[in-house]
């Protein structure tokens, strides 16, 4: 793999001061990229070959497998099975823009307080050519007549995150009291948006993009004839991508389908007591919590069956995909 990661940001802010606030606005704009490439070395086309002892050994017999030496098949450069790795390129894109205003007013010599409000908005993460592919619990498998199946992005815009969200307004709050002359109570909260994961390797999450890489490879022959002979160097034998949505029956594929591809919150709060004990000292004791909401998350919900389903001889083991299913 190769990862190339850039982050553009403009931002601006202002600072005014009005009495006894003390006003701040601002904003930024941030481009995101993610390019993933994936298919050599630097050097040249990665070969996988491998070697049977069928290619050595008399074939179509009961005993055929008991014959033949794989290391032989090997010196006489008879391939029983080879590939050349196909490149996939992915280019995971993502914009960000955010305003936000705080404004810490002075209400009486010994209180502040820190008021603020922020409004984000990640736009959907899109892959630049559309070579994304998602699993969706709402799509049929024909294959096996139960819901969950693949789905293909349709074009560069197109983004499996679903629309904007306008609404995104995370409020700040805040203050500082003061006890005594040597005494200060400081508290605040304030709540963090979370966008699911361009901050990963994968140009697209976790690079999750079947039916957009075809194969480079080869099979063993009728009597596993060995398909060629590696003196004659590797004869490419292209397959195109499968763009079917029942494809990757036997694999697991991790999905929650609320918080996969959601932007997730975090509520951060604390609480603190500094003390001055003496002219350039101080202690400090703080509590500080968070807590985390919708956060983007790739694991199943409790899928654990219980100890009674599992021994339960009626119990299908393979038909859990959620605990909701």
């Amino acid at each position: 793999f190769e990862t190339v990661a850039n982050t553009y940001i403009i931002s601006d802010s202002l600072h005014w001061t009005l009495g006894r606030h003390i006003l701040k606005f601002g904003g930024e704009f941030w481009r995101q990229q993610v390019n993933e490439h994936d298919g050599g070395d630097g050097l040249g086309d990665n070969l996988e070959f491998s070697f049977s002892n069928f290619s050595t050994g008399l074939a179509g017999y009961p005993w055929s497998e008991d014959v033949g030496f794989g290391f032989a098949s090997f010196l006489l450069g008879g391939i029983a099975g080879g590939q050349k790795n196909v490149p996939l390129n992915l280019y995971g894109r993502r914009d960000y823009v955010s305003l936000y205003v705080t404004d810490d007013f002075k209400v009486t010599p010994r209180l502040t307080l820190n008021l603020g409000l922020r409004w984000e908005q990640p736009q959907p993460l899109r892959e630049k050519h559309g070579h994304w592919s998602n699993f969706n619990l709402d799509i049929l498998n024909t294959d096996l007549g139960v819901m969950g199946a693949l789905e293909f992005a349709p074009g560069p815009d197109h983004s499996f995150e679903g629309g904007a969200k306008w609404t995104q307004f995370s409020p700040r709050l805040g203050f500082a009291y003061r006890l005594t002359e040597d005494a200060v109570l400081r508290a605040g909260y304030g709540i963090s948006r979370i966008s699911p994961v361009i901050q990963y390797r994968n140009a697209i999450p976790r690079g999750f993009a079947p039916g957009f890489q075809g194969l480079n490879r080869h099979v063993p022959g009728f009597y596993f004839e060995p398909p060629f002979n590696w003196d004659d160097g590797y004869p490419d034998n292209w397959i195109p991508p499968n763009r079917d949505p029942n494809q990757e029956l036997g694999e697991a594929v991790n999905y929650n389908p609320e918080t996969s591809l959601s932007t997730g919150r975090v509520h951060q709060y604390n609480l603190s007591l500094q003390y001055r004990f003496a002219n350039n000292a101080m202690i400090e004791a703080a509590f500080v919590g968070n807590k985390g909401r919708g956060l983007p998350n790739r694991v199943l919900r409790r899928n654990q069956p219980t100890r009674e389903s599992y021994e339960d001889p009626d119990v299908n083991p393979f038909a859990w995909v959620s605990d909701e299913s």
